[in-house]
């Protein structure tokens, strides 16, 4: 390809990054405004499908009247929703030995990873960068599963990952705690502790418990960082 192709679009790539990350920026400095404008949009949007009508979708007016009207959710309260969809129905590591850099070993050319599974490795990363060394760098692409994207990463070998405020309305569950009636919204979360997440999405989930849990490491402005918990 010609050099001159290649830097055209190396620059937009660049472009697009430095508009996505000073959104970031902004979002994560007043983050329960984000998490209270994606809410009600979501509600607006959903109001006349089965379950928003269900459940009073059009008559909610803020966060708490959300969280004490819609009950909280598991797989087997979607199960008959997915099987009408499926019928076309509408609007409703074993562990190894450990040894030194064998990754880079392997392959002496590679300079970059990029982590996908941050589930199963975030909590391992120490393990990970034994196997490659630290001229090998890593990207967590953030903590996701089928129910949506939750995090995005902030630097690079850094398992540690930031809350997107605008795309998924995040609840909390104190890690061993019985009462499902006291959860928390993201600015009550305490650093250190550790929480069960639920989530309500554009995905079609509402309340959702994820059976994740993640533990507080610290704030990027005024939005948690979180890890997956080690110790489910």
């Amino acid at each position: 390809m010609d050099d001159r192709v290649i830097k055209i679009v190396n620059e937009a790539r660049w472009a697009d990054g430095l508009k996505v990350r000073n959104r970031l920026e902004d979002i994560t400095y007043n983050p329960m405004r984000s998490q209270e404008e994606f809410l009600m949009r979501l509600l607006r949007e959903n109001a006349r499908t089965e379950y928003g009508v269900r459940h009073g979708f059009e008559h909610i007016r803020t966060m708490d009247d959300f969280r004490r009207y819609v009950p909280l959710t598991s797989y087997d309260d979607y199960v008959p929703y997915i099987e009408r969809i499926v019928n076309d129905d509408r609007n409703i590591m074993e562990d190894h030995h450990i040894g030194t850099k064998m990754v880079s070993q392997l392959w002496p050319g590679l300079r970059c990873i990029m982590v996908s599974d941050v589930d199963s490795l975030s909590a391992s990363f120490e393990l990970l960068r034994t196997y490659c060394g630290t001229d090998v760098h890593f990207i967590f692409s953030g903590i996701c599963s089928p129910e949506g994207t939750f995090t995005t990463a902030l630097n690079l070998d850094d398992p540690q990952t930031v809350l997107i405020p605008d795309c998924v309305f995040y609840e909390f569950k104190p890690k061993g705690a019985n009462d499902n009636t006291r959860l928390l919204t993201l600015d009550q979360l305490e650093i250190g502790r550790s929480y069960e997440l639920i989530v309500t999405t554009f995905a079609g989930l509402y309340r959702y418990k994820t059976q994740k849990t993640l533990l507080v490491a610290g704030r990027y402005h005024d939005t948690p960082t979180v890890i997956i918990d080690a110790e489910r």
